[in-house]
Parts: structure tokens; C-alpha cells; sequence
């Protein structure tokens, strides 16, 4: 595995509510997306989920299993991969992971989104059904 053009993402769903990180890149665009990261050399998913749920939720987490695999069409990433996680009940502390070059946010927001959201239901409804939520 190309563990630089890996991207490992952490699906945490509580209550029917999605946990997701809000990202602004540098021209002000914002997106709601799964805590995620690139894999760096001699890292396993499962590291780079925990790191993720630290660095941009401020929680600890560990992963519960594999979920789903994607190629994308385009950009950095030649796969992605997503996992079912939960979360520890510490907090440490929150911010971007310096080391993701492929998106540098100025802020991040955190906040659980609802499922009962038909647009955000349909938009990760592929890895909803393979976690079988």
C-alpha cells in the first residue's frame, strides 16, 4: 500500500447523529467531511483513525472495523479507506494534524450531524449500509 496517497477516514455515528469535521481552507471554501488523514510511512489505518479522531475532534477513539473501500476519480488520494470507530471519553485537544499537506484548514468545527438529514443520509448512504447502520 502507497501509505502517502492512502487517506484513512473514521465514521463515529451516536444517536443517529454523524460526527464530522467542519474544514475551511485557506480561500474561505468550508466543508462538513469525516475526521480523516493521510497514512504516513509505516502507519497502519488503525493509527491513522486514532490519530485523526485526536488531532481534529480533540478525542481519543479506536477503530471497531473495516468498512468500506474507495478509489476516487480524482484528486491526492489513490484510495480511501473508511472504518467504523468510536470514541474514548477524553478530551485532549483539537486542531488540524500539521503533517496533512493535502488540506491545511485555518479552523475546525466539530459537531454531530444528523442522519435524519435526508442530503447527508444519501451522500454517505454507501458506507452507512456496508457499517449496517
Amino acid at each position: 500500500m502507497d501509505y502517502r496517497k492512502t487517506k484513512v477516514e473514521a465514521l463515529v455515528v451516536r444517536n443517529n447523529h454523524l460526527l464530522m469535521v467542519r474544514h475551511v481552507a485557506d480561500d474561505g471554501q468550508s466543508e462538513w467531511r469525516l475526521p480523516a488523514t493521510a497514512l504516513e510511512e509505516g502507519e497502519n489505518p488503525e493509527d491513522g483513525i486514532e490519530r485523526a479522531l485526536l488531532s481534529q475532534t480533540g478525542h481519543e477513539g479506536f477503530v471497531r472495523h473495516f468498512v468500506h473501500r474507495h478509489k476516487p476519480q480524482e484528486g491526492p488520494y489513490k484510495i480511501i479507506l473508511t472504518y467504523l470507530a468510536e470514541l474514548r471519553p477524553s478530551v485532549d485537544y483539537m486542531g488540524h494534524d500539521p503533517r496533512d499537506r493535502h488540506f491545511a484548514p485555518q479552523s475546525l468545527e466539530v459537531a454531530w450531524r444528523s442522519l435524519r438529514n435526508p442530503v447527508l443520509r444519501q451522500e454517505y448512504q454507501v458506507i452507512l449500509s456496508k457499517a449496517r447502520l
